[in-house]
């Protein structure tokens, strides 16, 4: 796992392109590193590392853009290397080509995010467990409980946005730079498809999908887990099996494992054709691989501190 840009430093003043990178692929080989994983590279403005995405169908230029990015992948594959990629279907950046065009005034727009005409009322308190939380009381009564994910960033989880002089706010579930789009709208499901179809076609063999339980944002409910969040990963998955059968998704929810093992769903048979054979491959109908948050962190603390206690929490 590494930043392109920070690994493997040609020199002190000069960041690693892709291209410079296909010269660490022995030292890793030598390692026994199977699986290279690269923090994000999508086109960005690198306000959060690259997570907030300006074109998820592009890759940033200062890393050698979509020729240096081929070759990388070429010669990764050569040398026997997986490759994984962060895949961000939450959000996108207020840069993106929605939320400019949203700004300059085309309210067709607004439905790729998700918004509201009025701000609801709400309060804000500390959860022991939690952290900081936010209650909105909507308009039929209902109350959306909300973990604030960054709270000395914003104040709540919607931004203020004027378009052809009228107040609209949209919800983040991170950073206000970061609007959450709305996959109630198909043409934001139709896009993504579309997303993930470009980077299996150049060689992705393992979707890391960020941020992956706050999809759905049904008022009501607090915005994680949620039924439709899981059908939404499903059409994703099956989608991705049918079309690119090798490549395998994997979540990033940072929940605890009675939330965290339904994102696998259930399993399922695919019968695919490979090299004149029918096969048949057995795979989950939500996501192959997942992250086992409140496990790595006790594993590491344990580690240093020579004791298990950490499991135990």
């Amino acid at each position: 796992m590494f930043y392109v840009d920070r690994f493997g430093t040609v020199t002190p003043e000069k960041p690693t392109k892709f291209k410079d990178t296909i010269q660490m692929l022995p030292y890793l080989k030598d390692l026994g590193v199977t699986t290279v994983y690269m923090l994000p590279f999508a086109d960005s403005p690198m306000e959060d590392a690259g997570f907030d995405v300006k074109d998820p169908q592009n890759i940033r230029n200062d890393l050698g853009g979509k020729t240096e990015f081929e070759q990388f992948i070429k010669a990764a594959k050569e040398q026997g290397f997986k490759i994984k990629a962060d895949i961000v279907l939450n959000h996108f950046s207020d840069k993106h080509e929605w939320f400019v065009q949203v700004s300059n005034g085309d309210e067709e727009k607004l439905d790729y995010f998700v918004t509201k005409e009025k701000l609801p009322e709400y309060t804000k308190y500390t959860d022991p467990k939690l952290g900081t939380v936010v209650e909105y009381k909507e308009q039929n009564g209902q109350i959306s409980k909300r973990r604030l994910i960054f709270p000395d960033n914003t104040e709540h989880h919607w931004r203020k946005v004027t378009v052809n002089g009228k107040d609209y706010w949209f919800y983040h579930t991170f950073y206000p730079f970061q609007l959450d789009i709305n996959w109630k709208n198909p043409e934001v499901l139709y896009y993504n498809l579309d997303t993930i179809t470009y980077w299996a076609n150049l060689g992705i063999d393992i979707f890391r999908l960020d941020a992956i339980p706050y999809l759905d944002k049904t008022e009501g409910t607090n915005a994680e887990n949620q039924p439709a969040t899981h059908t939404i990963i499903r059409i994703l998955s099956n989608y991705l099996q049918a079309t690119a059968p090798a490549t395998v998704m994997q979540a990033e929810a940072c929940q605890q494992p009675k939330d965290l093992v339904p994102y696998f769903g259930s399993e399922k048979k695919n019968e695919v054709y490979i090299n004149g054979e029918t096969k048949e491959l057995k795979r989950t109908d939500e996501v192959q691989i997942a992250y086992n948050f409140p496990y790595m962190p006790a594993l590491w603390a344990s580690f240093i501190t020579e004791d298990s206690k950490y499991f135990n929490t």
